[in-house]
């Protein structure tokens, strides 16, 4: 497992980490060395200002339905990371793992930091990442505004033909793999073609939308799918009294009942800056029960 190419331990002492953008880098470390270290050097040779929206995680090899991501701890030393039994076989990725409640505040506080929360997006539509269930409209939209970007930003002053687009590029960059089986390919053309048109002339203006805005469009339409951004969590009943329930958590949704996930209905429970206190008390073995203190308000108790 550790002789594998995309292992946390190749050469020892040397940790790969995986970019977004495809990259990979490399760091020497000691017993010293933290996972804030790494963080650090990644800020400054991406330029990024806001590194808080950033972390360093491990990835089962795979992309597969059950694939997690496993969040390092800042202070964690790198020995202790390479060296954990159950961490072999992973990879480590730098990704921006806590969302901005809206993505057009931190385009105007960080570009560079936008720029890799669209790519990093972008990439997980494309492998599906979380295999969330949306509408195929939704992934339509999202693979023509990717089209629409990536050939604005290459070829500035050339008219975009979807039939251009599949002799030079394919359509496979664009569309999550699943899509294509699911969906006549005749009614996938014809759908792109419509949508490649609305953006290059889009009323009123009939002007062309920038790539710029484009990729904030895209991310847009992410930010308004609850899981996406967030992290479900499943609650479980201790007794007959309570009843299994799920939990959206994120900045857009604070903490949020999930009353239909498919249709985007989730009632808030309580926004961040409500929340006074955060406290987990194992109840059993793969069981926790957590409390969430509310300022001027009662606790929320769910097990999960």
């Amino acid at each position: 497992t550790m002789l594998k190419d995309d292992s946390l331990l190749l050469i020892p002492n040397v940790l790969k980490v995986f970019l977004e953008n495809g990259q990979i880098k490399s760091f020497t470390f000691d017993s010293r060395t933290t996972v804030r270290d790494v963080i650090s050097s990644l800020q400054d040779r991406l330029s990024l200002r806001y590194i808080e929206h950033f972390a360093l995680v491990l990835e089962a090899g795979g992309l597969d339905q059950n694939q997690r991501l496993h969040l390092l701890q800042e202070n964690q030393p790198l020995t202790h990371v390479v060296h954990r039994t159950y961490f072999q076989g992973m990879k480590c990725l730098f990704r921006a793992c806590f969302f901005p409640k809206d993505p057009a505040d931190l385009l105007r506080r960080d570009p560079a930091a936008f720029e890799y929360l669209y790519i990093q997006s972008r990439n997980d539509v494309i492998k599906e990442r979380f295999s969330m269930d949306w509408k195929s409209d939704v992934t339509l939209r999202l693979a023509a505004l990717h089209i629409y970007i990536t050939v604005s930003s290459a070829r500035p002053n050339q008219k975009i033909s979807l039939k251009h687009v599949e002799k030079e590029w394919g359509l496979e960059p664009f569309l999550p793999l699943t899509l294509l089986p699911t969906v006549k390919e005749k009614n996938v053309c014809k759908s792109l073609s419509q949508l490649l048109k609305t953006y290059q002339h889009p009323p009123p203006s009939g002007n062309k939308v920038p790539p710029l805005q484009g990729k904030l469009q895209y991310m847009r339409i992410l930010n308004d799918l609850p899981p996406f951004g967030g992290i479900l969590f499943h609650t479980v009943g201790l007794d007959e009294k309570q009843s299994a329930t799920t939990l959206l958590v994120g900045p857009r949704h604070g903490i949020s009942h999930v009353i239909d996930l498919k249709n985007n209905l989730t009632t808030v429970l309580a926004e961040f800056s409500r929340i006074s206190k955060i406290q987990l008390y194992r109840e059993s073995q793969g069981v926790a029960r957590v409390e969430v203190s509310i300022h001027e308000g009662k606790v929320i108790q769910s097990s999960l």
